[in-house]
This record gives structure tokens, sequence and C-alpha cells, in this order.
């Protein structure tokens, strides 16, 4: 598996802003600690769609990205 993707059910969802190595590293430590991984994985879906939304190239986020 690809560290930028996720298997959901039979469905794989790929993270694919500039944040997925980010999410996957979040994924694998609370993985690690047993928690259990779905929530944050919709969550992470979430958040990757729109930072691809709003190409978001860097780390950084402005203001008016978020309006």
């Amino acid at each position: 598996m690809s560290r930028k993707e996720v298997f959901f059910m039979d469905k794989q969802l790929k993270y694919e802003s500039v944040f997925a190595p980010y999410f996957d590293s979040f994924l694998k430590m609370k993985d690690a600690m047993g928690y259990g991984l779905y929530k944050y994985e919709r969550i992470f879906l979430d958040l990757d769609r729109f930072f691809l939304k709003s190409r978001a190239t860097g780390l950084a986020t402005k203001k008016w990205t978020i309006r």
C-alpha cells in the first residue's frame, strides 16, 4: 500500500494533497496506539478534498482559503 492510500471497506481512498504524508503519519501513530482509524480517515479525506479544491501548494494556509 502506498503511503498516501487508505482502504475504506472495498473502496480505496487516496490522499493527494500536500498534506497526504502528514495524514498518513498521524494515522500510523494512532493505529500503533490502538485507536480506531475510521473517523480520522474520513476527516482527513474531507480535509484532503478541501485542500485540493483550494489548490493548496504549501503547508501553510491563508485566511482567504478558509472562508
